[in-house]
């Protein structure tokens, strides 16, 4: 079929085939790859890899203790928020790495934020948060 890319218009129909090519004649320097629309999409590859993979492994543990998605219940926000605080403690005193399965503490503390974000949505009536507080 040749090229994806015409020389007349900014778009051109194909006639034969119904399709919109885009015209890059004008554009400066070599094309490297195919063209791909992501403006204004999320951008998940700025997300860091190894905190991610951190995060899933406690996720994972989870799993093994608790059963998969037991989470997705849900649970009063305030035990998520006092077990996301110790391990911010634990933390913040030194701490690296949990002594009882050796996942960072900040692991465990990004997945405890990630419940109670998610839980925004789909547990609200769990809100046991002091009223008036903020």
């Amino acid at each position: 079929m040749g090229g994806e890319f015409t020389n007349n218009q900014d778009k051109k129909k194909n006639k034969s085939l119904g399709k919109t090519f885009l015209d890059l004649s004008e554009h400066e320097g070599p094309l490297i790859g195919g063209v791909k629309h992501d403006a204004g999409k999320l951008r998940y590859d700025l997300l860091p890899a190894h905190a991610l993979v951190s995060v899933a492994r406690a996720f994972t543990l989870g799993a093994e203790k608790y059963g998969d998605r037991n989470w997705e219940k849900g649970m009063k926000w305030s035990r998520l928020y006092a077990s996301l605080m110790r391990h911010l403690q634990d933390w913040w005193l030194g701490g690296d790495n949990d002594p009882d399965d050796a996942l960072p503490f900040m692991a465990k503390v990004a997945g405890a934020a990630l419940m109670l974000q998610e839980y925004a949505k789909t547990h609200p009536e769990l809100d046991d948060r002091p009223k008036g507080a903020a």
